[in-house]
């Protein structure tokens, strides 16, 4: 049995939610888990009841809460999925357009499936000034750290994931990301000393720490971004996953305004029908959502 997992927080992001049900579910005929804050619980609880979604929406309650809570959460997330053979993690923030079942047949095989963000390398210049963060932590593994930044390796983006509860990359992956969010083995939590995308950031070298158990799906195909300057030679028919990095899908003047196109289709399309009862909590999430508040009409249907 197989499964994909979302983890929600705050209610900002339950429009890109219901837009990345809606089209998971074209494509994915399986169990699907939303777990929720106390802040989302009600609206994923009301997103459930819409048989056409078959979503179990389930209370959750993380260990800390902080800069970076919501990354390390969702590894000890999967962790505790120990009901099936394999789950897949999904961002909110996502639109589904291809079949997912090879990143979890592969997660089987290796453990752990990670997916290249577009054509990504780790020595490239957004993420490897992201990766010398890490050397302010000498609990990490610092000789990986230098080979990732010397040596153009896949990028993998710590938003859409596949892996077994049982992969020894989880332990490790959560352990090391909790010291670059400022949380030492031993001692208080130092919210200064945290770095942004913890998890995202230590993942990039985790595949060189355990290669026999860590596979990456490259190229973008399973995570491509809808700005066309981070589009990988990949047509646009075979991307599986497209991701709405940056709150790409709300902010259609000043980082992509493809993006928001792309999302605002579906986002009229879940209205027209009331996906999930969205128009009962649209206007209440939109307002939370710092760039989706901006934008006038996204409450009406089509």
């Amino acid at each position: 049995m197989r499964r994909v997992v979302y983890l929600m927080s705050g209610p900002g992001f339950m429009p890109y939610l219901i837009t990345s049900l809606k089209t998971l579910r074209v494509h994915w005929r399986a169990e699907v888990h939303v777990h929720a804050w106390d802040e989302s619980i009600e609206i994923a609880r009301r997103i459930a009841e819409d048989e056409r979604l078959g979503v179990t929406a389930i209370s959750r309650e993380p260990r800390w809460r902080g800069k970076n809570s919501q990354f390390a959460d969702k590894i000890l997330l999967m962790m505790e999925q120990t009901d099936v053979h394999s789950a897949l993690y999904l961002d909110a923030d996502t639109l589904v357009s291809g079949k997912l079942f090879p990143l979890l047949e592969l997660a089987e095989v290796k453990s752990f499936v990670g997916t290249q963000f577009c054509n990504w390398k780790t020595n490239g210049g957004i993420i490897s000034g992201r990766i010398r963060r890490l050397r302010d932590f000498p609990e990490i593994d610092q000789d990986l750290v230098d080979e990732v930044l010397d040596n153009p390796y896949p990028s993998p983006n710590g938003g859409i994931f596949a892996c077994t509860h049982y992969s020894p990359v989880l332990p490790l992956w959560h352990r090391w990301t909790m010291i670059a969010c400022g949380n030492p083995p031993l001692g208080a939590f130092n919210w200064r000393r945290g770095i942004f995308i913890a998890d995202e950031t230590v993942l990039q070298i985790l595949p060189l720490k355990m290669p026999e158990r860590i596979t990456i799906a490259k190229d973008g195909t399973y995570n491509m971004s809808p700005k066309e300057k981070y589009r990988a030679n990949v047509p646009d028919e075979y991307v599986r996953v497209w991701h709405g990095h940056g709150n790409c899908f709300g902010r259609p003047s000043d980082k992509s305004p493809e993006g928001h196109a792309m999302w605002l289709r579906h986002w009229r399309e879940c209205l027209d029908v009331n996906l999930g009862g969205c128009r009962e909590w649209a206007e209440h999430c939109l307002r939370q959502n710092k760039h989706l508040s901006r934008l006038e009409g996204l409450c009406t249907a089509s």
